[in-house]
């Protein structure tokens, strides 16, 4: 007899152990809710040259849209990673961003084909787009490319 079976049972007895079964089920039932609601974010660590980056990884089409925008800033160290299904031109803009990025777009060997560095939100609604397909665009704050000597055709590892 499972668990779900002596609930009811339980629950006739009124005894002692009834007003338990109901915290469990209520906070049981309020945590299923809260991960659907809210989904513990995946991050992954890019490790480049000697520099550790955390990197949250966008790869639904929700998180990808929205990308950093609205975000007042990024700390130190950390981006964003968007993952595409397949290799594709995917083009970027700086709608709703309150902070320049570094913009680095990667083929799906993780190679670097594409850098736009010191991407202001200024240019908003200029889009930027790689000459060839790309599988990972990884967002880092302006700067970081340089700092970190971020060059094309260099292979990431993420």
């Amino acid at each position: 007899m499972n668990i779900l079976n002596k609930i009811p049972k339980v629950l006739e007895e009124k005894t002692e152990l009834a007003p338990k079964v109901w915290i469990i089920l209520a906070v049981g039932i309020i945590a299923i809710v809260l991960l659907t609601i809210f989904p513990k974010k995946s991050v992954v660590s890019l490790q480049v040259n000697n520099q550790s980056f955390q990197l949250q990884v966008a790869n639904t089409s929700s998180e990808q849209q929205t990308g950093l925008s609205y975000r007042k800033s990024l700390p130190k160290n950390q981006g964003m990673l968007f993952v595409f299904a397949s290799s594709q031109v995917e083009c970027f803009w700086m709608k709703g961003m309150e902070f320049p990025l570094d913009i680095i777009w990667l083929n799906s060997t993780k190679q670097v084909v594409r850098i736009a560095a010191d991407v202001s939100p200024a240019t908003y609604p200029h889009s930027f787009c790689p000459l060839t397909p790309a599988q990972y665009v990884i967002e880092l704050n302006a700067g970081e490319v340089a700092d970190t000597d971020i060059r094309l055709t260099q292979t990431l590892r993420f």
